[in-house]
């Protein structure tokens, strides 16, 4: 799609290079045409080609769920009975209904964020995943296992403060960013920063918030040129 970011993982998946050298000739090849075909059909409503000859369809189904993309194999095969093992469709389904189970989750959180720090006025930016859905045909098409929000280092307090009242408690805090948790399906980032003072990619952020688009009465966003040049350099981490 237009002005879109496409990327098979994150930080927390194994290197693309690792994972590539660990899998079968036939396999590299079911990853590089068919699954990025079905990747591609589904994001831009094309017809979907049918599955090659002789293709191992468990693997392809592992693939998606290495990748991240188990949603959108499941609505590229939703409507093509057969195409893919029963067991293995069920399977999907499953992992297509906790994803919109968990995208409405987030989605109301993301209400009470927006709301709650408006009314302490604490400025925000949400970052990566919650902007990059919108890129796609249905949001639970990309899999967001944390809702990642930037506020200003004074602030930090505060908005912890109004997530723990929420109902979600600290699990960690590495002093660039504290994770908090309200199981079974919100995990918020709350970062100060976006990468630490030491790290190369540190001063270019510097002023993100200076860049950043005003979009609500306490929210900002990106430009799309900061957007893209974070995606990439997380990715990178």
């Amino acid at each position: 799609p237009v002005n879109s970011v496409a990327y098979t993982g994150t930080h927390d998946n194994e290197t693309i290079v690792g994972w590539w050298s660990s899998i079968t000739k036939d396999e590299q090849k079911l990853a590089r045409e068919y699954l990025c075909s079905v990747v591609r059909s589904a994001l831009l409503s094309e017809p979907l080609s049918d599955i090659p000859e002789g293709t191992d369809k468990v693997f392809l189904v592992k693939l998606a769920y290495r990748n991240s993309v188990q949603v959108i194999l499941y609505l590229a095969f939703k409507d093509k009975p057969g195409a893919l093992p029963q067991e293995y469709m069920s399977k999907l389904e499953r992992s297509y209904k906790a994803a919109i189970l968990r995208e409405s989750a987030q989605q109301n959180e993301l209400n009470f964020i927006r709301k709650a720090f408006a009314e302490n006025n604490i400025d925000f930016m949400c970052l990566k995943g919650a902007h990059l859905k919108a890129l796609y045909p249905v949001p639970e098409m990309r899999f967001m296992v944390d809702m990642d929000i930037l506020v200003k280092k004074e602030d930090v307090l505060r908005a912890e403060k109004l997530l723990t009242e929420r109902g979600f408690s600290r699990e960690m805090n590495n002093g660039k960013d504290i994770v908090l948790i309200n199981p079974p399906f919100l995990t918020v980032e709350l970062h100060n920063m976006l990468f630490i003072e030491s790290d190369s990619r540190h001063d270019y952020f510097t002023d993100v918030w200076k860049r950043a688009v005003k979009c609500g009465e306490h929210e900002y966003k990106m430009t799309d040129n900061d957007l893209y040049i974070y995606v990439m350099a997380h990715l990178a981490e």
